[in-house]
């Protein structure tokens, strides 16, 4: 039986995640992740199935919305200081103006992304959000102009943008307050 490359890339980002995870959030009194570190490894863990499925089928499963929200509601007392204003906020951000889209211009996003980004809205706040669709649509764009510079996508043609969310999402779930921080200090000058 053939296992899939897949299996091997997932592994590796499994061990990213956790190494990444554990710089970010430090160890617990067991010397192990703390919990804000379960908690971010858990979702990187998510946002990884959903990647790859979402590239396989384009579809993005319902349950692991409903996971992400889970893990946002442990967080209310993991991560207090994200309070309830900032995840309902964070929630929309991102969300509505996804939605709106895609009702204005159909197929312009799936259901599947709005959803994620609602859930993870919710886990993450508001301020973590917009870094995240910053880099979800930066990369998913630089994926667009390579496919179609080299003829393997035409203009019409979808393709999943699931995994470019997670990227921005797992980025800013690890990291995204200080890139808002910083890209405000830029302006700010």
């Amino acid at each position: 039986m053939r296992i899939s490359g897949q299996y091997f890339l997932v592994e590796c980002l499994g061990g990213i995640a956790f190494a990444l995870c554990s710089a970010c959030f430090g160890s617990g009194e067991s010397g192990f992740l703390s919990l804000k570190g379960w908690i971010a490894f858990v979702y990187m863990g998510i946002l990884t199935v959903v990647a790859f499925i979402d590239w396989n089928t384009k579809i993005i499963y319902d349950r692991f919305h409903i996971f992400i929200a889970l893990l946002g509601i442990a967080a209310i007392w993991v991560f207090p200081e994200h309070d309830l204003t900032e995840r309902l906020v964070g929630a929309v951000i991102v969300s509505i103006p996804m939605l709106l889209l895609a009702l204005l211009i159909p197929g312009a996003f799936g259901g599947g992304d709005i959803k994620l980004m609602a859930a993870s809205g919710w886990l993450l706040g508001w301020r973590a959000m917009l870094p995240a669709i910053f880099i979800g649509i930066l990369s998913g764009g630089i994926y667009c102009i390579w496919m179609l510079a080299r003829k393997k996508m035409t203009r019409k043609d979808r393709f999943a943008f699931g995994p470019f969310l997670a990227i921005g999402l797992a980025a800013s779930f690890l990291y995204g307050e200080q890139m808002l921080n910083w890209y405000l200090s830029v302006w700010q000058m």
